[in-house]
């Protein structure tokens, strides 16, 4: 009889860790997509800043026009909770003005 109420101590004890294991895997695994928002929120900052820095520089070019109007639906994108179809329109908006967007490490 000791032996089995033993058995049962640490078979309760071993379900109640890995209840605890599962719940932290649980929470932790729901702050993975906010924080590939908040880098995708920052990048389209980045982007958006080195395009406006780009435009300037190439203002009066014959792809500037073309650029801006892609920035702005890059913007919009981004706004509207669509980050990665903005990156990438701020990427062939920097693209259609020779220029490499920039990539943050």
């Amino acid at each position: 009889m000791n032996n089995e109420g033993h058995v049962r101590s640490r078979r309760g004890t071993m379900l109640a860790s890995l209840a605890a294991i599962l719940a932290a895997l649980m929470l932790g695994s729901t702050g993975w997509p906010l924080m590939a928002a908040q880098t995708r929120t920052g990048r389209c900052n980045v982007l958006q800043d080195q395009l406006s820095d780009q435009l300037k520089t190439h203002s009066g070019s014959s792809r500037s026009a073309a650029a801006a109007t892609m920035g702005a639906k890059a913007k919009k994108l981004c706004a509207g909770g669509k980050q990665a179809q903005g990156l990438r329109a701020y990427a062939k908006a920097l693209q259609l003005l020779g220029v490499q967007p920039i990539d943050p490490k």
